[in-house]
């Protein structure tokens, strides 16, 4: 990042490294970053959303995620699981 600071591959892995560290704060900035410079990109999305939802940040893990399934040309199931998560923590 400080290399490249224009990397969305870059801020990609970071926020899945965050994510998987449990580091929720860490990965909703780095997906936030990877989002703003590649914002068509589904997988980018996808992982946005769950770090959203990791930061109980419902409204934007369900807008990250609304977005990652229209990106999506055939229907992704880990899209569909973790809206299924931000609803039934919202009670929707």
């Amino acid at each position: 990042i400080d290399v490249n600071a224009r990397c969305s591959e870059c801020y990609y892995s970071l926020a899945l490294a965050f994510y998987k560290l449990d580091e929720p704060v860490a990965a909703v900035k780095a997906a936030d970053a990877a989002a703003m410079l590649r914002p068509n990109e589904a997988p980018i999305r996808l992982l946005q959303g769950m770090a959203h939802r990791a930061g109980n940040d419902m409204a934007g893990a369900e807008k990250a995620l609304l977005i990652a399934k229209t990106l999506y040309k055939d229907p992704n199931p880990e899209v569909h699981w973790q809206l299924s998560l931000v609803y039934n923590r919202v009670k929707k």
